[in-house]
């Protein structure tokens, strides 16, 4: 075989296997970002936690802090609530109704408009404006909190 036609066999094997995200080198291993501050790290590694039902992983005990810190602003919620209508218990955690026992219904609230004056936390499912300050509403969707730029940038400095 012609050497030019090998060098080309070799270079588009090798494009072949980099768009396939391959590597000989490190194995074949997943990688996600850390919902925190954005960093690449492999998947199933770092701290596990629980958010809207979802299990969230960061890279470390600093990246839970922030992101725990961004969740107390988050307008979501879930609550379960007994399907029998002449029973009214609701309760934050999945399992039986302790009246009827009958098996809880999720119950997802998602609170899309938010006050913007500072130190009110009206939120509402719909547009408007805030009753108790008369200010708009501004819209809130919870992506999993946003990666924060400040917290990547102190990953890089250690």
């Amino acid at each position: 075989m012609d050497k030019k036609i090998k060098i080309l066999m070799v270079v588009l094997f090798s494009i072949l296997l980099i768009s396939a995200n391959f590597s000989l080198f490190s194995g074949e291993k997943d990688f996600t970002k850390c919902p925190a501050c954005g960093h690449k790290m492999e998947k199933g590694k770092g701290l596990e936690f629980d958010h809207h039902g979802k299990t969230v992983h960061v890279c470390g005990e600093k990246c839970k802090e922030a992101f725990e810190k961004k969740a107390a602003d988050c307008t979501h919620s879930t609550t379960y609530k007994c399907p029998m209508k002449a029973c009214n218990y609701t309760t934050d955690k999945d399992g039986k109704c302790p009246h009827c026992g009958m098996a809880l219904k999720k119950v997802v609230k998602k609170a899309t408009y938010k006050c913007t004056t500072e130190g009110c936390k009206f939120t509402s499912e719909k547009e408007g404006s805030c009753p108790h300050c008369k200010t708009d509403l501004k819209k809130v969707e919870c992506s999993h909190h946003k990666v924060d730029s400040k917290l990547h940038k102190s990953h890089k400095k250690k």
